[in-house]
C-alpha cells in the first residue's frame, strides 16, 4: 500500500500538536519565565540574554538550548505548540534522510519511523511534549542531525557542499558548526564524532580531497562544543551534586550504570537491530554497506557512555543514544527491504 508522504506529515504533525496542546507548562517551564537567578519575568529580548549570561555563569553552558525555550517561553505555548509540531515532524525526516536513499522517504516509512520514535525514545513525554525537555532534546537534535546531513552525503561519494565552494561561502559553515556543538553534551559529542568518521571514510577509503567546508564546520563544532563544557555553571553545578570526582571505582560505578541503562531502557531496540542486522549481514555482501549501521550504533554507544563523565544519567539523556539506534536500524530496514519479499517484511515487522 503506497501513502502520500504528504497525509503521514499533517497525520503526525496534528498528533503531536494536539498532544502538546494537552501538555501544560510544568517545574522548569516557569523558573525559566523569570531571569534566571531572580524574581524579575522576562518580558522582551534583553532580558533573555540576561538570563543566559547569569544561566551560563552559574549552572550550565547549554546556552543554545535555553535561548530557544526563554524566547518560547516569552512568545508563548500557544506559538510553540505549532512550531514544535513543525520540529517533531522535521526530527523523523532528518531520520529517515540520514539513513536512507531517496527511495526511503515514502510515507509507509514515515509512519514507521514515528512509531519507532513513540515506542522507543525513553521518557517520551519529557523530552518531546515538556516545553523545556523539548528544547534540551528534541529540538537540539533536529539541529544536529541537520548539521550531520552534508558529512552523511561524504559516505555516498557527494560533495553537497560544491555550491558554496563556488560561492566563497564555505567559511560560513562555522556558524552552524558553532550551534550544532553548543547543544547538548551527548548529542553534540556524537555529532563531533559522526561527522570526523564520514570525513575519514571519505579521505581515506574514497582517497577523495575533503572540501574546506568540513574541516570548517568540525572546526565550528568542537568550538561550541568547547565553549558549552567550559562554562562556569557546569562546575558549580558539579559541586552542588556532590562533586564530579572521575577515580577508578567511580568510573567504574558509572559504567556499570551505563550498561544497566541500556538493558533497562533499550533493550528491545537493541534486540530489534540486531535482528535486523542479521538478516541485512546475510543478504548484503558490500562491505561498506555492512558498516554504516555499524557506525550509527557506535554513534549510539558513544552518547550512553559518554554519561559516565556526568555524575546523574537521568532517563532522558537517553535521547541521542536511542536517536542513532534507531536510525541504525531504519538503515538496515532500508537496505534490507528492497532484497526481501513484501509479505515476509510485513509479517517479519508485525510480529516484532
Amino acid at each position: 500500500l503506497k501513502i502520500s508522504f504528504g497525509f503521514p506529515v499533517f497525520v503526525i504533525f496534528l498528533g503531536f500538536f494536539l498532544l502538546n496542546c494537552f501538555t501544560p507548562k510544568i517545574t522548569d517551564d516557569y523558573t525559566y519565565s523569570f531571569i534566571y537567578l531572580t524574581d524579575r519575568r522576562v518580558e522582551h529580548m534583553g532580558d533573555v540574554i540576561r538570563s543566559l549570561y547569569i544561566h551560563y555563569h552559574h549552572w550550565a553552558g547549554r546556552t543554545v538550548i535555553f535561548f530557544l525555550l526563554q524566547t518560547f517561553l516569552l512568545i508563548g505555548k500557544p506559538i510553540f505548540n505549532i512550531v514544535t509540531g513543525f520540529v517533531y515532524v522535521s526530527y523523523l525526516i532528518l531520520l529517515l534522510k540520514l539513513a536512507g536513499r531517496r527511495r526511503f522517504m515514502k510515507g509507509e516509512y514515515l509512519f514507521l519511523t514515528a512509531m519507532a520514535a513513540w515506542f522507543f525514545i525513553p521518557a517520551y513525554a519529557e523530552t518531546m511534549l515538556w516545553m523545556t525537555g523539548a528544547c534540551n532534546y528534541l529540538w537540539v537534535t533536529v539541529i544536529v542531525l541537520l548539521f550531520l546531513i552534508p558529512y552523511r552525503a561524504l559516505w555516498d561519494g557527494k560533495n553537497v557542499g560544491e555550491g558554496l565552494k563556488k560561492q566563497g561561502l564555505q567559511l560560513f559553515f562555522f556558524f552552524p558548526g558553532i550551534i550544532a556543538g553548543w547543544c547538548n553534551e551527548t548529542i553534540s559529542g556524537g555529532c563531533i564524532l559522526g561527522a570526523a568518521i564520514f570525513m575519514a571514510e571519505y579521505k581515506l577509503l574514497q582517497k577523495k580531497k575533503l572540501p574546506a567546508w568540513t574541516f570548517v564546520g568540525l572546526a565550528g563544532n568542537v568550538a561550541g562544543f568547547g565553549m558549552m563544557m567550559a562554562a562556569p555553571g557546569n562546575y558549580i553545578r558539579a559541586e552542588g551534586m556532590g562533586g564530579n570526582s572521575l577515580d577508578l571505582v567511580t568510573l567504574e560505578s558509572r559504567w556499570t550504570g551505563a550498561v544497566n541503562m541500556l538493558y533497562e531502557h533499550l533493550l528491545p531496540l537493541c534486540m530489534i537491530f540486531t535482528f535486523l542486522y542479521i538478516v541485512f549481514f546475510m543478504t548484503v555482501e558490500n562491505k561498506k554497506e555492512r558498516c554504516l549501521p555499524l557506525l550509527f550504533l557506535l554513534l549510539a554507544l558513544a552518547c550512553n557512555f559518554s554519561m559516565i563523565l556526568s555524575p546523574y544519567y537521568p532517563e532522558r539523556s537517553m535521547f541521542g543514544c536511542a536517536t542513532f539506534l534507531i536510525i541504525g536500524a531504519l538503515t538496515v530496514y532500508e537496505r534490507t527491504a528492497a532484497l526481501v519479499d513484501k509479505k515476509w517484511r510485513i509479517a517479519a515487522f508485525g510480529s516484532l
